[in-house]
């Protein structure tokens, strides 16, 4: 313990005192009729955008196992991995169709499961039929 001590002075840290504290505070609130009013809108945005994931969206996802991020495009058939294209005819493309942020999905690859968290999708402007 005493080599503890010498340490934490030799780089100049000390015990605090009494007086050396900080405050920490938690806030609680409670939804009034206008916050509601305020996060219904915001749901209305949210599936404004959304009949889900479709061909032409930018979606990343995070795979579970890696915590490993990968960006992709949502095309019909072309799947270019290395230029972040993924084809709706691949396993994970097909599962990708009609998620949402935040949606959790499980897909087979080459006899291995694997588990991905949609992080984010950006409806394109013009989609590809």
């Amino acid at each position: 313990m005493n080599d503890l001590i010498d340490t934490l002075n030799n780089i100049g840290i000390q015990p605090s005192t009494d007086n050396d504290f900080t405050y920490q505070f938690t806030e609680f609130r409670v939804a009034s009729q206008a916050n509601e009013a305020e996060i219904n809108k915001d749901q209305e945005f949210k599936t404004d955008k959304s009949s889900g994931i479709s061909i032409g969206d930018r979606v990343i996802v995070r795979n579970y196992e890696t915590n490993k991020s990968i960006t992709y495009t949502l095309t019909p058939m072309h799947t270019d991995e290395l230029n972040g294209l993924l084809g709706v005819d691949t396993p994970l493309g097909e599962r990708l169709i009609g998620l949402d942020e935040e949606d959790e999905v499980e897909v087979n690859v080459d006899g291995k499961l694997h588990r991905l968290l949609i992080v984010r999708w950006e409806p394109s402007d013009a989609k590809i039929q």
